[in-house]
């Protein structure tokens, strides 16, 4: 979900920087580290990506810009009591991960990284994961699109619900179309029917139209079916996370704030640009039914 963004990160920071040397020529640019890493409660130590912004006078290419000689540790506890764990460089994912799968991370527990690169820079972030959370009213399996929403059950039998986190300021949803393409293979007897999108005259030209994925932000830990979260019909996940501060500012910063300009307080990392941050999360999976009478 979250490693493309820094496709993203790269055009906010090099605006900034060149923005920042108003004397300088446009090719006098000094790239800088940024770093995007994500814990999520229960998931292993995985995809921490340590990369340099690109200058906006060449072409951004993925992987271009990653760093994959860095020292990478995560520390985990407090006091007396810390282990650390150091990542190694994985070119399948161009992100650092431990090689220990069922290292998985805690909740409610304090996460520090440590990177060290090859000239000598130190760039570290703190986090504190979140506490689990847990479906206590799972999506429906089965959704009817256009019918459930011309004839709701009262009290609303689309509505999900999960336990609250008490140090969670907002809530990030997410909707993902699992297969875009195939919709009667899942179908009971299995058909050849083909997928296709929910038109609405509204979507036609906006951001991120072809996104598997479509988020939004709750600041309850409740909420009806909104129809509009369903780009095509299928199989989908919902999947509700528990953010914490850094994850929550960064993922507005890079998805809703648009990419001309770099706020530092929304980022969470000493000594260079991006984010460490952690979450908890539920996912449930439902399958949107093509219209019916």
């Amino acid at each position: 979900m979250i490693h493309r963004l820094w496709h993203i990160i790269v055009g906010i920071i090099a605006v900034v920087v060149l923005s920042s040397c108003q004397n300088s020529a446009p090719l006098d640019y000094t790239p800088e580290y940024f770093v995007e890493a994500y814990l999520v409660v229960d998931a292993p130590l995985q995809n921490v990506f340590v990369g340099r912004t690109q200058s906006l006078t060449d072409s951004v290419r993925a992987g271009q810009g990653s760093i994959t000689d860095a020292q990478v540790q995560i520390l985990e506890g407090e006091g007396t009591n810390i282990r650390t764990y150091t990542l190694r460089y994985l070119q399948a994912t161009r992100s650092y991960s431990l090689a220990d799968t069922t290292v998985r991370v805690k909740p409610a527990t304090r996460y520090r990284l440590q990177i060290r690169t090859a000239d000598g820079a130190n760039l570290t972030g703190t986090t504190y994961t979140p506490n689990r959370i847990a479906w206590t009213r799972n999506v429906k399996p089965i959704l009817y699109y256009p019918q459930d929403t011309l004839a709701l059950v009262s009290p609303d039998s689309l509505s999900i619900a999960w336990t609250a986190e008490p140090n969670t300021v907002e809530y990030l949803i997410a909707s993902t179309c699992l297969d875009t393409l195939e919709y009667g293979k899942y179908l009971m007897p299995p058909t050849t029917e083909k997928n296709r999108r929910i038109e609405r005259f509204f979507e036609a030209n906006a951001p991120r139209y072809d996104d598997i994925t479509r988020y939004g932000f709750l600041q309850s830990n409740s909420v009806a079916t909104v129809w509009t979260a369903f780009k095509w019909f299928g199989r989908h996940t919902i999947t509700v996370y528990a953010p914490d501060r850094n994850f929550l500012n960064w993922f507005k910063l890079t998805n809703f704030q648009g990419n001309a300009s770099y706020d530092p307080l929304f980022g969470s990392i000493e000594g260079g640009y991006g984010v460490f941050g952690s979450a908890s999360r539920v996912v449930g999976e439902t399958f949107v039914v093509k219209n019916r009478p």
